[in-house]
């Protein structure tokens, strides 16, 4: 289990730099792991947005964010879409790695208690706010990448 936190950035070049080191992040854990990863985000309709489309390009964005399947694969591994509110409980997903895209204190707060203890989180935070989830990163010792 490790967890991990990208920085708020308030800049747009930043912010898509940060997705994409996001999911490079995903991408290593996974392929250690033998698993796949579920990407999660607080509305999965608004997660096609102008920084996913300009860090993995239109076409991979949407076929993460706007297709039925809500699912791209990168190098033989899995990235599955979903809302951060379908994590229900530690068997409600089977993959050991959940890259987490800008979610709110208490969000994030309630999932890391409910996952399986084997999981890596990978928490990109929202640009608007950056330094909201420092409790969080603090709490459950995540190292910043």
């Amino acid at each position: 289990m490790a967890y991990y936190l990208i920085s708020g950035e308030d800049d747009y070049e930043r912010i898509a730099h940060n997705y994409l080191k996001g999911f490079n992040q995903a991408l290593e854990c996974a392929k250690e792991k033998n698993s796949h990863v579920r990407v999660l985000f607080n509305i999965i309709s608004n997660a096609n947005d102008i920084y996913l489309g300009e860090a993995l390009g239109q076409d991979f964005a949407h076929k993460l964010c706007g297709s039925s399947s809500k699912k791209l694969t990168i190098e033989n591994v899995d990235f599955h879409a979903s809302s951060i509110g379908s994590v229900k409980s530690k068997s409600t997903f089977k993959e050991k790695v959940f890259l987490v895209f800008n979610p709110q204190l208490r969000d994030i707060e309630a999932k890391t208690k409910i996952l399986d203890k084997s999981v890596d989180v990978i928490v990109i935070e929202y640009h608007a706010v950056p330094g909201e989830l420092e409790r969080w990163k603090l709490d459950s010792k995540a190292k910043k990448i």
